[in-house]
């Protein structure tokens, strides 16, 4: 049986330290302290320079800087703590000035250590070996939701580690000429990353594995022998997953080049459009020249199988130097290659020598398992080249015309699926890795052909394709706590919190509802702005009045109020008619007396039974919060009991 990356297994080869109770009790007592210290440290209100708030910075702080640009190259110096940008994606620029990295990740950071919403930009590398873009050396950091251009040698460079990146746009990198992208240890040694968007070179000893999902790579340009979107050497077993790698351009080799001490999982990424042109390349490439190449060669991780699952590889083209006979592919297999599995991918395109051409190293090993794919050359060509033989007809692999809804490059999303199309139902179920929604984060195996079992769909949409409509832009509400009980002259607080969701922009003005007499309230602040994406508060006080003899009595009639004025005039009325009608009368006026005491005992135990008192309030409220977007068309409500006692 082949064997599978097992994580923890992997865990357990390089994890040789014994822990211990104590040393898990002190590490949860310091997370405890920095979760208490936790604080926001803000640029430029708080520190002037992003730098400057990094120093300040404890554990588990938050610097978020405004939007501007801040000419800076930063280190988060180890520091377990988030660095984001506020507002809109490509508010906040972070310009490197092509003095250095942009960002350094080089003292042992975690995945606790977090680069989110910033755009950095014209890095460069001073030494040997560095980045343009982010440095991560010996680090494990989370690089998120960044754009992340116009850097020098390659915009993220890995010198082992084990880092998240996830969500970001990577695009025109170019090669300088220091030669910085460049692993300098390994099977990789001297391995050239130059001009690509992510270069990685070893992996982190701890078990743990790079993640690269959920990226846009594109618009990359690298010379020589250099990929152009991403290269990954000597890295392990990293998930590449999720990314869309296009119009790259290199002048020998690949978009995606993972090769080495290396077993990936290379899950549903779109590759399409990426050019190679070696026309003008002094020493060309014979076999390796590919839009994917995938090239294991042993090492610790040679007993585990590269997964290569539900990929579209498209119209990716190739320029050879005329009169010699070089085998440009869209996907490129080489040396120790027989654990490889290549299971439910669409590869397509045209101008190729072939769509899939198999090296295998020396002594000869068996050839990658094909499972379910789609090898289609358009316009003709061949299929299958080198050691591998063709498996159309066998294993559910099948060499049809994808019919693809559109090619358009200019569209979001191409290369997505009509119902007619026969890669529709027509992949593997079993594959390793198998994810659970398509590109588009639509729920796999949908079983659009009503077959008697639901398949799921070969590349990476599952039909129907089309994009759901984003959530719209939202907030929630919330008061804590949801009751008070005062007396009257009394204030208390309450805190309301405004959550933004779907990237959620914009200030909310806080009001109450209709509020009953002698009780008020108001905000701290009135408008709370949620342009950082992050949940705030404000501080609701509710206050009561005391009643004075002119004021409200506060006891009800149905829904009429009486005031003392009123209820004394009432009584006065009342007594005088009475010493009118005795000074007439004389008889009855004994039963008259009783009837009067009977009728005034009567109306003030209704004024006590509706709450009415002379000292104040006796009584239960419902008291709605209202949050308002700056739209006026977003709103939100939340009710808050008030128990007002005598």
């Amino acid at each position: 049986m082949v064997p599978f990356l097992d994580r923890s297994s992997l865990a357990a080869r390089f994890l040789r330290v014994a822990q211990c109770s104590f040393c898990n009790l002190v590490a949860a007592v310091l997370l405890t302290t920095n979760l208490i210290a936790q604080k926001t440290i803000r640029v430029p209100a708080d520190v002037p320079t992003i730098q400057g708030a990094i120093n300040m910075a404890v554990n588990g702080d938050v610097v978020i800087v405004s939007s501007g640009t801040y000419p800076e190259n930063i280190d988060f110096t180890g520091k377990a703590i988030t660095v984001k940008g506020a507002g809109a994606a490509g508010a906040t620029i972070i310009d490197g000035g092509a003095q250095a990295s942009v960002v350094t990740f080089d003292s042992g950071e975690t995945r606790n250590s977090v680069l989110s919403n910033l755009t950095l930009q014209n890095g460069a590398p001073t030494t040997l070996p560095e980045a343009g873009g982010v440095y991560i050396n010996g680090s494990s950091p989370t690089i998120q939701n960044n754009i992340i251009q116009n850097n020098l040698e390659c915009g993220i460079g890995i010198y082992s580690g084990a880092p998240l990146v996830q969500g970001n746009l990577i695009q025109n990198t170019t090669h300088g000429i220091l030669e910085g992208c460049v692993a300098k240890t390994g099977s990789a040694l001297g391995y050239p990353g130059q001009g690509a968007g992510i270069f990685m070179t070893g992996y982190s000893h701890d078990g743990q594995q790079a993640q690269f999902i959920g990226n846009v790579i594109q618009g990359n340009k690298s010379t020589n022998v250099s990929p152009a979107g991403m290269y990954l050497a000597d890295a392990g077993a990293p998930l590449v997953k999720n990314n869309i790698i296009t119009k790259n351009y290199s002048e020998q080799t690949s978009a995606l080049d993972i090769r080495g001490d290396v077993a990936p999982l290379i899950i549903q990424n779109l590759i399409y459009q990426n050019a190679v042109d070696q026309s003008q390349v002094e020493f060309p490439a014979a076999f390796e020249t590919s839009a994917v190449s995938v090239v294991p060669s042993g090492g610790v991780f040679r007993d585990y199988a590269p997964v290569i699952a539900n990929n579209t590889i498209a119209n990716n083209t190739y320029v050879a130097i005329p009169g010699i006979n070089q085998q440009g592919s869209q996907l490129y297999v080489g040396e120790d290659y027989n654990l490889t599995q290549i299971t439910n991918n669409i590869i397509t395109g045209t101008g190729m020598s072939s769509l899939v051409n198999c090296q295998p190293s020396v002594p000869p090993v068996s050839p990658p398992k094909f499972d379910h794919n789609d090898v289609f050359p358009l316009g003709g060509g061949t299929t299958y080249y080198g050691t591998c033989s063709d498996p159309t007809g066998s294993n559910g692999n099948i060499s049809v015309d994808p019919q693809f809804a559109s090619t358009d490059s200019a569209a979001q999303y191409p290369y997505q699926l009509q119902l007619q199309s026969p890669v529709v139902d027509a992949g593997d179920n079993s594959v390793p890795d198998l994810p659970a929604e398509d590109l588009l984060g639509k729920p796999r195996i949908q079983n659009a052909k009503g077959l008697p079992t639901s398949v799921i769909d070969m590349g990476v949409y599952e039909y129907p394709g089309l994009p759901a409509p984003p959530p719209p832009a939202d907030f929630t509400l919330s008061l804590n706590p949801q009751s008070l009980k005062l007396e009257t002259g009394q204030e208390g607080a309450v805190i309301v919190t405004l959550t933004p969701t779907s990237s959620f922009q914009g200030n909310v003005a806080l009001t109450c509802g209709t509020l009953p007499a002698a009780v008020s309230c108001s905000f701290q602040p009135q408008q709370v702005n949620l342009n950082n994406g992050v949940a705030q508060t404000a501080r609701l006080i509710v206050g009561t009045q005391k009643v004075v003899p002119s004021s409200v009595i506060a006891g009800r009639f149905g829904s009429s109020r009486i005031s003392t004025p009123t209820a004394l005039s009432v009584l006065v009325g009342y007594l005088a008619s009475i010493l009118l009608f005795l000074q007439r009368r004389k008889a009855g006026r004994r039963l008259y007396l009783l009837l009067g005491i009977f009728t005034m005992t009567g109306i003030l135990g209704s004024l006590s039974a509706c709450g009415v008192t002379f000292n104040g309030i006796s009584e239960a409220y419902s008291i709605a919060v209202y949050g308002t977007g700056t739209s006026g068309q977003t709103t939100h409500q939340a009710n808050i009991g008030l128990n007002v006692l005598p």
